[in-house]
């Protein structure tokens, strides 16, 4: 508003003040000041837009220059071939530190590391569905991102398999055998269809693509017309309800069926009962067929028990999150384990 009524303020005012000098006003030199001043109309549409713009530069070019000032994390995780075509997830040792930023006096930003996860060791093998469970903040998310490679390995060791042979004691090692699919608790998705948002920029196959469709309970939402392969997903998924960008996404790890190691954070806590037991079940039966290895983190009590095995997560005194015990279901039931 302010860019439009500019141009008549300033030809009012400046005929007002040149009228003040006593010099006579005569048409034409009003009709040659508006029409110089209506020139002026063009190039101050473009202030609000070049004020925009370096807003939003300025912030792009914040985020970046944070994002590379981070410092690099140590590799440790061990990506090996499936082994006689299975998946397999082993964690031996498993000490990770976090940095937690803070406010220096000198007014700069330090990261000072904190532990996160001290003494866990799990070994997940081949078409075994591990559920992990806990209290909220008890560390499962910090699980995930160890064996993710996300966390800071205590001592700072490269992790090499050849080059720690014989020394497993004194060393944090994650090894995850085949390629890795994973699911975070909050859903992502890509800017397209949501045939482009399972796809990933992967070659397209259409068996693949109405099993994954399938396993994830998409299936009914397309036959009743909810969903189509053409669909929207919006900026992020915003199209779409919580339940089916948790589901859309789930969808998109499925299909990678060369997947030897599946991650899943808590990927159905947005459905509910009736559809996260069905999405549970098709899901479950996929990936021992495939000879997976998954982490299923879960905060639904009537799931641990349909899983081959259960981590129990917990904190220690020092704030350190840790494996409190791993079992069935019913061991952990037995040991006095409140799950």
């Amino acid at each position: 508003a302010i860019s439009n009524a500019v141009t008549a303020i300033v030809l009012v005012v400046t005929l007002t003040a040149y009228q003040k000098t006593g010099r006579p006003i005569v048409a034409s030199t009003i009709f040659t000041a508006i029409s110089l001043f209506n020139q002026l109309r063009f190039p101050l549409l473009f202030y609000p837009m070049v004020i925009d713009s370096i807003a939003n530069g300025k912030n792009a070019l914040r985020r970046l220059s944070k994002y590379l000032c981070q410092e690099d994390l140590t590799p440790y995780v061990a990506h090996l071939p499936k082994t006689n075509g299975e998946g397999k997830i082993t964690l031996e040792n498993g000490n990770f530190l976090w940095a937690k930023p803070t406010r220096a006096k000198n007014g700069e930003t330090i990261s000072i590391p904190s532990a996160a996860l001290c003494g866990a060791n799990l070994t997940v093998n081949g078409g075994e569905i591990v559920g992990v469970v806990g209290p909220v903040g008890s560390g499962k998310s910090c699980l995930v991102r160890s064996l993710l490679g996300e966390l800071e390995p205590v001592p700072r060791v490269v992790v090499d398999p050849a080059a720690i042979e014989g020394s497993m004691s004194d060393v944090t090692r994650v090894a995850l055998n085949g390629d890795v699919a994973y699911c975070a608790q909050e859903a992502w998705l890509t800017k397209g269809t949501l045939k482009d948002a399972i796809l990933f920029g992967r070659e397209f196959d259409e068996r693949r693509f109405r099993n994954a469709l399938y396993d994830a309970g998409l299936d009914e939402d397309i036959s009743q017309g909810t969903l189509s392969h053409s669909t929207d997903v919006g900026e992020g998924g915003s199209s779409l309800s919580g339940g089916q960008r948790a589901r859309v996404q789930l969808a998109r790890a499925l299909y990678n069926e060369d997947a030897g190691v599946y991650i899943l954070d808590d990927v159905l806590s947005a459905l509910d009962v009736k559809v996260s037991a069905l999405v549970f079940d098709r899901v479950s039966k996929r990936l021992k067929e495939r000879n997976a290895a998954v982490i299923f983190v879960t905060n639904d009590v009537s799931l641990p028990r349909r899983c081959d095995k259960v981590v129990l997560m917990g904190k220690m005194k020092s704030n350190c999150s840790k494996i409190v015990d791993v079992g069935t279901y019913d061991d952990l039931i037995s040991r006095g384990h409140d799950i």
